[in-house]
């Protein structure tokens, strides 16, 4: 979907001194999932968890945004996966 920001939309805020902030990366909330896929992993041998997994619904929407962001980075594409990501989901079979 395109963007509605305009440039005068833009200005407009930076003339009430709007603070441009992007939201950082969770890193506790990324490192929690990342805990609970190991546990999975050391339970099943691997790392495919279906997207409706039952046991553990966030988890297996965790795990298909993870493919998602990782398929972007792959095709050049602006993606939410940082390098360190890609190593630490490598590490464990992903």
């Amino acid at each position: 979907k395109p963007s509605q920001m305009t440039i005068e939309r833009a200005e407009a805020l930076n003339d009430i001194d709007f603070e441009w902030v992007v939201k950082p990366h969770d890193d506790e909330a990324w490192q929690r999932r990342y805990e609970e896929l190991k546990q999975f992993r050391a339970r099943t041998g691997h790392c495919r968890v279906p997207y409706r997994f039952t046991e553990n619904k966030a988890l297996g929407r965790w795990v298909k945004t993870q493919r998602q962001e990782y398929k972007l980075m792959i095709e050049g594409k602006p993606s939410m996966m940082p390098f360190e990501r890609v190593q630490a989901l490598n590490d464990i079979g992903f």
